[in-house]
């Protein structure tokens, strides 16, 4: 994805500070990443629209305001991990899927699939929401608060079939 270079300085920004990698536990105050990057307001406003625009990052308003805070969305994940954290999202969405496959039970908590892979949440996060979101893992009730998105997720049918077209 090619990015204004405010936009991506932004994006690899929120990307690099993010400590749980999904949304709706963190939010980035505008005044903070305006200090931190020093960008100027009006190409702020501009970088932070192409952001939302592309669905990387959602801008509360209120009535005709200007946004206080930005909440990322998966898509900044999906898209940025890579270039800014190394991170393949295809290959850890496999590594993920045949790390449950490999589970007699079918089913894991979170935390311990973590701890078998050798990551944290802020790693694990994007690529379960990614296999969940194809249904090539279930998972009930999302967090509310920080740390795994998804608490516990189970194999399907289609972990078996993300692994047969992604091996």
């Amino acid at each position: 994805m090619r990015l204004h270079t405010d936009t991506d300085k932004i994006a690899r920004h929120l990307c690099e500070i993010s400590q749980d990698g999904c949304p709706g536990s963190e939010q980035f105050p505008v005044a903070g990443i305006r200090s931190f990057l020093g960008i100027k307001d009006g190409d702020l406003e501009m970088a932070l629209d192409e952001l939302e625009e592309r669905g990387l990052v959602t801008l509360p308003r209120e009535l005709g305001g200007q946004p206080q805070v930005v909440q990322v969305e998966w898509e900044l994940f999906f898209s940025m991990d890579e270039s800014v954290m190394g991170w393949s999202l295809e290959g850890d969405a496999l590594a993920v899927a045949e790390a449950m496959a490999g589970r007699s039970s079918g089913s894991a908590n979170s935390a311990d699939l973590a701890t078998d892979l050798g990551w944290g949440h802020r790693r694990l996060n994007p690529p379960t929401h990614y296999l969940v979101a194809r249904r090539a893992l279930d998972a009930r009730k999302p967090m509310t608060k920080r740390g795994f998105y998804y608490p516990n997720v189970s194999r399907t049918i289609g972990t078996d079939r993300f692994i047969r077209d992604n091996s």
